[in-house]
């Protein structure tokens, strides 16, 4: 492969950046770096695209291994312009041939504030390793491709062994690399989970669609919780989701009471006569289209039930309350809340006058509404919602060891946790990473959610 014609715009970059110990005409060894997923460019031209499955930085790790000099660099991959990445490595200071490359793509919102020589966690990179010889010229050169099928999977080191493909299947890391070629495009923006997977059914009111696809749950630079009520999200998961379809509002007092009406078979919650803070009634009254709170997971669970659905996984109020992929803080985006935003703070900051009856914090006077994209409302205020997975943290072994999670969830049916914050919460608490351990249930309360079926 001829090295001029390699050089695009990313490959001048990446040589700009290319090894110290290289000294011009000397035999060096091309190496293009491609890949499968987005570019943030490529996620922001296509309305379809999730930007979870777009990664902007490649880190080359270069390690001569009779030395044991080490090279490590960092490459900017804003757009497919970028693509492939292209540099040169050398024969190492005595001239041995043999060079280890590790390559690692990632997404810097993912790393926090990483250092150029600190290693990069697997659980949301593609990494490759790969064993080659420089040749005696410099008119060789090797292909790889870093797919997304490969993320999360971590190399092993000790068999030798890692992903190229296919997470069930590893390849010696001397015998995963292709042929260069100067002319081949690049492979970005094809792969599959890149793009939100649509719902087929039919609208139901009340209900809005919650667009399938890949998807990050957890946050890594979210501190460990002070507040032992609150559940670990500091080591995120990828997962793979199905579309689902979710309650625009959470259930009400008037809305369960004709459940039991209709004969649902749970326990009721108390009236406010019964325990302080409680609002389910019998009868209509004031307070009928707040949301019900006090409301038990198994009553909950039963009322979705009854409903044709089943109360949410996390990791799907979290897809939902976090814009499908685009990592919102809140599940109206970024702004900070504030008292008109979502119902917050009741008596803590804000006005004990607050509405709580649901779907009326629409930013009428704010410069936010509790409304996710998709439509839903009150997920960031009003009560804290059940959902149907364990409070545990997401590497819980309950969670299995896939490194894309097929609908990612931990259910044994009876303990589950919430999500959202409440009426009875700060205005922090409607940071939608957040999880919950239920250990009081009075500002607890719950919406459905319903598959995907035609």
């Amino acid at each position: 492969m001829g090295r001029a014609a390699a050089l695009t715009v990313g490959a001048l970059l990446a040589l700009g950046a290319a090894s110290a110990c290289y000294r011009a005409g000397e035999p060096q060894l091309v190496v293009q770096v491609d890949t499968d997923v987005l570019t943030p460019a490529d996620a922001r031209a296509r309305e379809t695209a999730t930007f979870d499955a777009a990664f902007d930085r490649l880190r080359v790790v270069t390690v001569w291994p009779s030395s044991g000099k080490r090279d490590n660099r960092d490459i900017l991959l804003p757009s497919r312009g970028f693509l492939p990445a292209t540099f040169g490595v050398p024969a190492g200071p005595d001239g041995d041939p043999e060079v280890e490359i590790t390559l690692t793509l990632y997404k810097q919102t993912d790393m926090g504030a990483l250092s150029e020589t600190a290693e990069v966690p697997p659980a949301l990179a593609i990494t490759r390793v790969v064993r080659v010889r420089v040749p005696d010229d410099d008119r060789s050169g090797v292909r790889v491709t870093l797919r997304g099928e490969c993320l999360g999977v971590a190399p092993d080191r000790a068999r030798g062994l890692g992903c190229v493909d296919d997470p069930r299947r590893l390849a010696p890391f001397d015998a995963s690399v292709e042929v260069g070629r100067d002319d081949a495009p690049t492979a970005a923006g094809t792969w599959p989970r890149g793009d939100e997977v649509p719902c087929r059914a039919e609208k139901v009111k009340g209900r809005v669609c919650v667009e399938g696809g890949l998807t990050v749950v957890g946050e890594r630079a979210a501190a460990a919780p002070p507040d032992p009520r609150r559940v670990a999200v500091d080591r995120p998961r990828a997962a793979s989701l199905e579309p689902f379809w979710l309650d625009v509002l959470e259930v009400t007092v008037s809305d369960l009471r004709q459940l039991f009406a209709r004969g649902l078979a749970a326990e009721k919650p108390p009236t406010a006569d019964q325990r302080a803070g409680c609002n389910y009634r019998d009868a209509l009254g004031p307070g009928d289209f707040d949301a019900a709170r006090c409301v038990t997971f198994a009553t909950a669970r039963a009322a979705c039930r009854a409903r044709g659905g089943d109360l949410p996984t996390a990791a799907q109020w979290e897809h939902a309350a976090r814009g499908r992929g685009n990592r919102y803080r809140y599940p109206w985006g970024f702004a900070e809340p504030r008292c008109c935003t979502a119902a917050l703070a009741r008596g803590r900051g804000c006005s004990d006058a607050v509405s709580l009856e649901t779907g009326t914090h629409l930013g009428d006077g704010c410069d936010s509404a509790d409304v996710t994209r998709d439509g839903a409302a009150d997920l960031g205020g009003s009560v804290r919602e059940w959902v149907l997975d364990r409070p545990v943290p997401w590497d819980d072994p309950c969670y299995g060891v896939a490194p894309i999670a097929d609908n990612l969830a931990c259910v044994d049916g009876v303990v589950g946790s919430a999500r959202g914050g409440s009426f009875l919460r700060s205005l922090s608490d409607a940071t939608a990473v957040l999880r919950w351990r239920v250990d009081d249930d009075v500002d607890v309360g719950f919406r459905c959610a319903y598959g995907d079926a035609r």
